[in-house]
């Protein structure tokens, strides 16, 4: 299991903008409730993960955190890059398909006429409410599984 310590360092400097991989407004672009909803539910699937087995590395806690440190950083950041982006550009995408499929059954008009009616860019306000969403029942999902 990966350490606590190493798991919260990383995850605070994401926040503060220090990382590895990518831009350091990875966060702060846009959605970034969402983002950080997703990073702390990736943070939860980490703490179970051992990312160095060895306990010949726990003897020495200095050295297991620095290697352990940057690994948690850069899995963050991948989780963040190459499972999050891409869901999000999906759900951004295909936004309009599923209100019109919404706006079709009357039953779900107290969910689309209060962010739609007389207002414009409907489309995303609608992606932005379904991104928080969709990042909300990943935590609950992942706390459920996570859970001892």
């Amino acid at each position: 299991m990966t350490s606590t310590i190493a798991i919260v360092i990383a995850l605070s400097l994401m926040i503060n903008g220090i990382d590895l991989l990518y831009n350091p407004k990875l966060i702060t672009d846009e959605h970034p409730e969402s983002k950080l909803t997703f990073l702390l539910s990736t943070c939860l699937l980490l703490k179970r993960i051992s990312l160095l087995p060895s306990l010949k590395w726990r003897i020495f806690l200095p050295g297991y955190l620095i290697l352990e440190i940057p690994l948690s950083l850069i899995f963050l950041e991948s989780a963040l890059l190459y499972v999050w982006t891409p869901f999000k550009d999906c759900l951004l995408l295909h936004s309009d398909d599923i209100l019109v499929h919404l706006y079709e059954n009357m039953n779900l008009e107290w969910l689309i006429c209060p962010m739609c009616c007389n207002k414009s860019d409907c489309s995303y306000a609608f992606a932005t409410l379904v991104v928080k969403v969709m990042s909300f029942m990943l935590l609950l999902s992942i706390c459920f599984i996570t859970k001892k």
